[in-house]
């Protein structure tokens, strides 16, 4: 799965959409009590506020998915832009009210881009591999990791040798250049599911030596008024079509096989 180009750039979008957010939670506060003087509450209640814009970007994505499902890539795209442009206006606040606005920004983008790009890493996989999602989710699992393994190793040594606007700066740019990325999924929803030989098993009936038996008990249940002489030859002709009929039809599968 993870060399699949289009589950690649959806992990790879998603890794990059959660980078600011992973960067600015372990460095955002001592940038504040140098920057602007912010007390401990209003450190300590700096991303409160981005919860309710976090959860209308859920919604707001889920109503237009279900309006127009074939924008899912557009909406991620969308999402990581704003991503961006919230990203570089962190290091321009100079107040607290100020500051809540980018992250609130940020926060509604990642809610663009994971409500977007989730569902369809599913359709993917149902398209293009074998419906288990545990592997595929596992993979989505490991791009948010990576982005909050980097942030606290990371960001505080860009933040020492660069500075804090340098680093958002670095990260809003990162967004806006993968954006365009997501238009290698504009025609992910016109792929046709892919018929593996799990769904071709389920989908087949029963054969070979299992239809006969179904098919004897069946005739047997119509016949059981009949004298026992006249069953029992009447079956054993039958028994005899019947096995004639499965080693024929073994015998052709066998050969297709």
């Amino acid at each position: 799965l993870m060399v699949d180009p289009y589950i690649a750039v959806v992990a790879g979008a998603l890794a990059t959409c959660n980078i600011p957010l992973a960067f600015l939670e372990p460095t955002i506060a001592n940038w504040m009590k140098e920057s602007m003087g912010a007390s401990e509450w209003e450190v300590g209640l700096t991303w409160l506020p981005a919860f309710f814009p976090h959860v209308l970007g859920v919604y707001v994505t889920v109503r237009l998915a279900a309006a127009y499902p074939h924008l899912q890539w557009f909406y991620g795209a969308l999402g990581m832009a704003i991503i961006g442009a919230s990203s570089c206006l962190v290091p321009a606040c100079r107040n607290f009210g100020q500051v809540i606005v980018p992250l609130c920004g940020i926060c509604f983008g990642i809610a663009l881009v994971d409500t977007a790009l989730l569902p369809t890493l599913a359709f993917l996989v149902d398209v293009r591999h074998v419906s288990v999602y545990g592997s595929v989710y596992a993979i989505a699992d490991i791009s948010y990791s990576v982005a909050y393994a980097l942030g606290p190793v990371v960001a505080g040594q860009i933040v020492h040798t660069m500075g804090f606007a340098q680093l958002n700066l670095g990260m809003g740019l990162a967004n806006v250049l993968y954006a365009p990325v997501l238009l290698f999924l504009k025609n992910v929803c016109q792929m046709k599911p892919s018929h593996s030989e799990r769904n071709i098993l389920l989908e087949e009936g029963p054969k070979g030596l299992y239809d006969t038996i179904k098919m004897e008990e069946r005739k047997g249940v119509g016949k059981s008024l009949r004298p026992a002489g006249e069953m029992e030859e009447n079956g054993m002709d039958s028994y005899r079509r019947d096995m004639t009929g499965v080693s024929e039809e073994d015998s052709s599968d066998y050969e297709y096989s």
